[in-house]
Order: structure tokens, then sequence, then C-alpha cells
């Protein structure tokens, strides 16, 4: 099961209501470990817009730190090129459907997203 946006495990009880308090507190100490982890990761953090932050962590959160690890998106920030790395989210978008790999509508929208967040301003 699955509630907030994306909490799995012992904090989810089947049938409870989670009001946007529980999911803030439920979601913040994921947040902040997916914001420790990409500040470990990334060479030029502080060079980093907001946005371009936001989408970082947003990335770890959802996919995994192991997932941006061996990334090209990480590949290509740490060599300097933010731009080439905004773009990687685009690619984003597969999951497993019956054992088959699959473009998610939800997925390709997100990676979209977070694509434009990313490049905002530059």
């Amino acid at each position: 099961m699955t509630v907030c946006d994306g909490i799995t495990g012992p904090a989810v009880v089947a049938g409870r209501y989670h009001s946007p308090g529980d999911c803030y507190r439920l979601e913040k100490s994921r947040y902040l470990k997916s914001e420790a982890a990409a500040k470990r990761l990334f060479r030029f953090w502080g060079s980093y817009t907001v946005w371009q932050q936001a989408v970082f962590i947003d990335f770890i959160h959802n996919k995994g730190e192991a997932a941006l690890a061996g990334s090209s998106l990480l590949r290509k920030a740490n060599a300097g090129d933010v731009v080439a790395a905004c773009r990687e989210n685009v690619r984003w978008n597969v999951g497993t459907v019956n054992g088959v790999k699959t473009v998610l509508p939800g997925l390709r929208t997100r990676g979209d997203a977070n694509g434009e967040l990313c490049e905002a301003g530059l």
C-alpha cells in the first residue's frame, strides 16, 4: 500500500485517512534524506538554482539514491553540464507493467515538468 506521495512501509495503515499534516510528517524525513544525498552526490550543489536543487531532490525521493548514483543525469551534472543533466529528466518515464517496460503517462508528465523546472532561468 502507498499513501501520500509514495510512502510505503510500516507507517502505512490500511483504511486510515492521512491528512495533509500526516503526509507532511511522513514525507519530511524522506525529503531530508534525499536532500542530504543530493548534497553529497552533486559536485556543484551550491551553484544550482533552487529549482534545480528541488528537481534533483525529487529525483532521489522518487527513484532512489542508487538510481541517481548510476545515472547519466548525475554524470552530466558533475561534469559541469547542468543543462544536459536537466534534459535527462524526460528519459525517466518508464515503469514495468505485467513484466514489460512501458512509458507511463504519469512518469512522462513528471519528467517533462521536472525538465522544464530544472531549466527555468537558464
